[in-house]
């Protein structure tokens, strides 16, 4: 798309690897600052039209999470066999 080369699979066979955990650490910054915002506007008393985003936010990445460490438990257990 911007004209870089792309690089395959089989060229790196972790690269899939260490980019699946550099984004599990990136969701687990984003689940912290949602339910970080979501316990601060629940304590100042903010309507609940205010606290949608931030359960939002938290949710997305909890579920993010949640499907990149089954990606991870799978390639594991895949390459021990």
């Amino acid at each position: 798309m911007l004209g870089l080369p792309r690089k395959s699979a089989d060229d790196n066979p972790g690269s899939s690897l260490s980019l699946v955990i550099v984004w599990l650490v990136a969701m687990s910054i984003l689940f912290g600052f949602g339910l970080a915002t979501l316990i601060f506007r629940l304590q100042t008393h903010t309507p609940p039209t205010a606290i949608v985003p931030a359960l939002v936010l938290s949710f997305a990445g909890l579920c993010a999470q949640f499907t990149m460490a089954r990606f991870l438990i799978r390639n594991l257990t895949q390459a021990s066999d």
